[in-house]
């Protein structure tokens, strides 16, 4: 019996411990941030890529630049072939290590160091010509991306490939496409169509052409 109080007085102050922490829990909600809500939206670069009128022309002109390479090479190997015709005849002539049969062969040398030396150079261009143009293109994407996804409120973009695995795909392309990070999604995280009007657009304008009209009802994206 003596140890009865004891006993009230442990429960007594229980209670009002639980008491406390109610009221602190209750007052918790009020006092935190609200996590923030993350928006993810998807972007198939490859298929902007293709489609932009931009990259087309570019790639275009690029097209134009290796043909006529290649024709100037097709030009100067015929030269070659021609002269080392001409010089192997005069070289039946001469004896083989007389100072003539050795100037025959040090033109034919030169001849064939030139071609390699402006075949290697032309190479060198035309690889720098495509990566500055992929630069280029990979530059306007993604401010493109940056813009619509600040103005529709998306926390994180994200690259993805849009095609389905299907009967007619190859075993290589089946593969990839089975590899792919995005399994499912929901209409509206892909916004590939969006940002490649946009480009269109803007690429339209500045050219001095009419610009298509932008997808959905959507306002044009603040640049």
């Amino acid at each position: 019996m003596k140890r009865l109080p004891l006993i009230l007085s442990l429960l007594t102050f229980a209670i009002l411990a639980t008491g406390n922490l109610a009221e602190a829990q209750d007052r918790r909600p009020s006092q935190q941030k609200k996590a923030a809500v993350t928006k993810v939206g998807l972007i198939d670069m490859a298929h902007v890529f293709q489609n932009y009128e931009k990259f087309k022309e570019l790639r275009e002109a690029l097209q134009a630049a290796v043909q006529q390479s290649d024709t100037e090479a097709q030009e100067m190997a015929s030269k070659f072939k021609a002269l080392q015709e001409q010089l192997s005849q005069q070289s039946k002539d001469f004896d083989p290590g007389s100072p003539e049969y050795e100037n025959i062969e040090r033109q034919l040398l030169d001849e064939k160091a030139k071609f390699e030396s402006w075949r290697a150079a032309t190479q060198r261009k035309l690889a720098r010509r495509e990566t500055e143009m992929l630069k280029t293109i990979y530059a306007d994407v993604s401010k493109m991306v940056k813009a619509y996804a600040e103005y529709a409120e998306y926390s994180l973009v994200l690259r993805f490939n849009r095609k389905n695995v299907d009967n007619e795909m190859q075993p290589q392309q089946a593969i990839q496409a089975m590899n792919k990070n995005v399994i499912y999604h929901q209409n509206g995280n892909d916004i590939t169509e969006i940002v490649l009007k946009q480009l269109n657009n803007q690429f339209s304008r500045k050219s001095g052409r009419t610009p298509t009209q932008s997808a959905g009802n959507r306002k044009p994206v603040n640049r």
